[in-house]
């Protein structure tokens, strides 16, 4: 897809290679709609992949469009769920905005369902309670997806939903001509937000077009749909029929509501099955289509197979062994010291490796080498402080707060101050933190963070002693965005710590100030294995 504007064309895929708003490298094009390009990026500061979503320059005077688009980004950046993409970033390259999200490793549904429709019924089922729950979540807090299609539902690798691409409402879906459109949403102010019975029949329209393999049909009922999948339960069959009801007010009340019956028809087709494993499909195996058709060939094929002459049967014979010759004691003595010699040096080389495995897997122990590990167990924080290094810096950042984050109450928290950027790179210092001090010296594996306020971005970083500047911190992990209930991987290279400092790079946009950037931890948890 090309772009015309004051005369050029811009072809997304040119932007492959080139280093976009001062850090982000696109690596390729990820998919191309009607308002924006998305690309997979590497963040030259943070060294990681993230999704850059850039509007098409077509639109750079339809600021009201991208502007709604940018609202909407700030209404997801807000939202912390399991399968809901988080939203890292904004910025903006020649002129045109971007939003940045985390990199999801996967395919859309979209693709999964063009490659291997009709899927399977369990697997239908789970992606579906995926997604109505993730959308509970979101209308709770006031934010609709509006734009709820298989290609802005992506499966990770791990086979789980997460959703993107929020807020394009009727106004994108009536220039593409979407069919998971609701019907009653092609004749109205493309400016009218979207409604919570919007997503639902949205919903309902995915989960029968993974199905059936067809377009999605408005007040389609549960007999119709048992005639297309006669192996569907009455009850699924019967909630998707629901939803894609005509009228509105004839589809489920709420996202809760519509979560609640496909639980209670996924838990039914989960137990019809025995219990069996009801994730998402593996995606490199498409599932069996069938038909009527199908059914005939299969007989004709019985039946040709059944009119072949069979081969004469012939009576199984045992063959006989030959009887053995007791052996003389001279030949047994032979054989006892021809296996002698065989088995006796390998033997010793047996037991020679097993001394020399010993002694190395005592080294590793030693020498803290991770391919001998104990379980890891939570660790005493006794003393939080914050941590603000000079230049920059002053030394505290609400240091009176700090308590907040250890307590064992998710409503107190610690939070940074305000700031006017989101990347520290863009400001007069580095970044800020907070320390953690241990009740003993231990091999730190995991730091896990609870917040109110996901997106944005931090490190860990060890020392055995209280350190006043960031020089003093060995660095033991990536740069890793937090949502809520985030497990930092640490890599301590064996050596035991007492302080850990969560060392924060990046911040996330405050819901209740949006003009300010800011981290919140809400609760603070370490994992480790003592040296004892």
């Amino acid at each position: 897809m090309a772009d015309s504007v004051a005369g050029r064309h811009v072809d997304p895929e040119r932007l492959i290679g080139e280093r976009i708003a001062g850090r982000f490298i696109v690596e390729r094009l990820i998919g191309s709609g009607e308002l924006s390009s998305s690309f997979r990026a590497n963040d030259e500061r943070l060294h990681r992949r993230v999704t850059v979503k850039m509007y098409h320059p077509r639109h750079r005077d339809d600021v009201h469009a991208v502007e709604k688009q940018l609202v909407a980004a700030r209404g997801v950046a807000r939202l912390s769920h399991e399968h809901i993409a988080i939203v890292i970033d904004r910025g903006e390259h020649d002129g045109m905005p971007l939003v940045v999200l985390e990199h999801v490793r996967g395919e859309n549904l979209q693709e999964r369902i063009d490659r291997f429709a009709p899927l399977p019924i369990a697997e239908v089922a789970t992606f579906s309670l995926q997604i109505a729950r993730a959308l509970t979540y979101a209308h709770g807090h006031d934010v609709m997806h509006g734009n709820l299609r298989p290609a802005n539902v992506l499966l990770t690798e791990d086979r789980d939903v997460k959703l993107v691409d929020f807020g394009g409402g009727s106004y994108v879906a009536q220039l593409v001509g979407d069919p998971f459109l609701a019907p009653e949403l092609s004749e109205v102010d493309p400016d009218a937000p979207a409604a919570p019975s919007d997503d639902v029949y949205a919903l309902g329209a995915i989960a029968f077009a993974a199905l059936t393999e067809q377009a999605p049909r408005a007040g389609m009922d549960s007999t119709t749909l048992l005639m297309l999948r006669p192996d569907l339960t009455p009850r699924f069959a019967a909630t998707i029929a629901r939803a894609l009801s005509v009228d509105p007010a004839d589809r489920h009340l709420s996202m809760r509501e519509l979560a609640a019956e496909l639980a209670a028809a996924r838990e039914a087709i989960v137990g019809a099955s025995g219990g069996a494993d009801a994730r998402i499909g593996d995606m490199d195996q498409p599932t069996q289509s069938w038909s009527m058709e199908d059914v005939g060939d299969d007989e004709d094929v019985a039946q040709r197979t059944a009119a072949l002459p069979s081969a004469p049967k012939r009576p199984l014979q045992r063959r006989r062994r030959p009887a053995k010759r007791p052996r003389t004691p001279h030949e047994t003595r032979a054989r006892i010291l021809a296996w002698s010699v065989v088995l006796l040096p390998l033997l010793a080389l047996v037991i020679f490796g097993v001394m020399i495995a010993g002694e190395r897997s005592a080294s590793q122990v030693r020498s803290g080498d991770h391919s001998v590990t104990g379980e890891a167990v939570p660790v005493e924080i006794t003393v939080v402080t914050s941590f603000d290094p000079k230049p920059g810096g002053d030394g505290s950042e609400h240091e009176e707060e700090t308590a907040g984050a250890h307590d064992d109450d998710p409503e107190t928290a610690w939070q940074t101050e305000g700031y006017s950027v989101i990347s520290f790179s863009q400001g007069t210092k580095p970044g800020v933190g907070l320390v953690l001090q241990l009740a003993e010296d231990v091999d730190v594996r995991d730091v896990q963070v609870f917040t109110s306020l996901p997106g944005w971005v931090a490190d860990v970083r060890l020392a055995n002693t209280p350190q006043t500047e960031l020089e003093g911190w060995r660095t033991a992990s990536k740069a890793t965005p937090i949502k809520d209930g985030t497990k930092i991987e640490v890599d301590s290279d064996g050596t035991p710590a007492r302080f850990v400092l969560i060392w924060i790079t990046q911040l996330a946009i405050d819901v209740d100030d949006p003009n300010k950037a800011r981290a919140r931890i809400n609760e603070v948890k370490v994992l480790g294995i003592r040296k004892s």
